[in-house]
């Protein structure tokens, strides 16, 4: 409307010239009108149902010689479906823009998985197991299908439990971290090192690489995006996607 032109007006915009209406008419509209004066407009979802505004509009179409019962539905179907369709129109834009915002950062999380890892993540254990490790002996448990978390120390061991009665007994809290990582890597059995320092040597590993990893995606994120929290939130998602969990503090 602020763009409106007055040779638009006049050679598109049609509307019923009221001088012409005879002086009945005007006072009939006049009349219908004054109700809508003395409350808050609605949306056209609503006034099209309240009767003071049927009753405006029945009379200007009777001033045009129109028959109400014939146009009034036909006119207030026609705008609804307008109105309804412009929404849809919106939202549709709406969702389209963000689709587009979606696809780039999407696009821009892939690349720098590319460039930071090119040829994925390390695995847990087995990627961080020194040679002591491989050629020494092993203690295997069977881990459950729920997530394992830990508990806390009870009674001279580090308690690691999951949901439907599962708990073991670790003897330090790097066996405990051990099964956690293990789960999280998609091991079903867990192999531990028999060896105390071998276990701890291959959870700091792990650990020390979570953290590196993590530095990094957060620094290639950042330069990417200019935005810390654009970078953190790229770096969690990219974390859990990998599924490279750390265990700060045996918690």
């Amino acid at each position: 409307m602020l763009e409106l032109k007055v040779e638009d007006a006049r050679d598109y915009l049609l509307v019923p010239d009221v001088r012409q209406f005879d002086t009945a008419a005007q006072q009939a509209i006049i009349a219908a009108f004054q109700p809508l004066l003395q409350r808050p407009i609605g949306s056209v979802s609503e006034e099209v149902k309240r009767q003071d505004r049927q009753a405006l509009d029945r009379a200007v179409l009777q001033a045009m010689r129109l028959d109400p019962a014939t146009w009034l539905p036909r006119i207030y179907d026609g705008l609804t479906t307008l109105v309804r369709e412009r929404g849809e129109l919106g939202r549709m834009r709406s969702k389209a823009h963000k689709s587009k915002v979606t696809r780039a950062a999407n696009k821009v999380a892939e690349e720098v998985l590319a460039d930071v890892l090119p040829n994925g993540p390390r695995r847990f254990p087995d990627d961080f197991w020194s040679l002591a490790a491989r050629q020494g002996e092993f203690t295997e448990v069977s881990l459950p299908q729920a997530p394992l978390r830990y508990a806390g120390h009870m009674f001279g061991r580090e308690e690691v439990v999951a949901e439907g009665g599962f708990h073991y007994q670790a003897r330090t809290k790097h066996d405990a971290k051990y099964l956690i990582y293990a789960q999280a890597a998609g091991q079903e059995m867990a192999r531990l090192p028999a060896q105390p320092v071998e276990l701890s040597r291959t959870v700091a590993n792990y650990e020390q690489y979570v953290r590196q990893t993590r530095e990094a995606l957060y620094e290639a994120y950042y330069h990417r995006t200019l935005d810390q929290k654009a970078a953190s939130r790229f770096v969690n998602s990219a974390m859990q996607r990998l599924t490279l969990v750390l265990v700060e503090n045996g918690e």
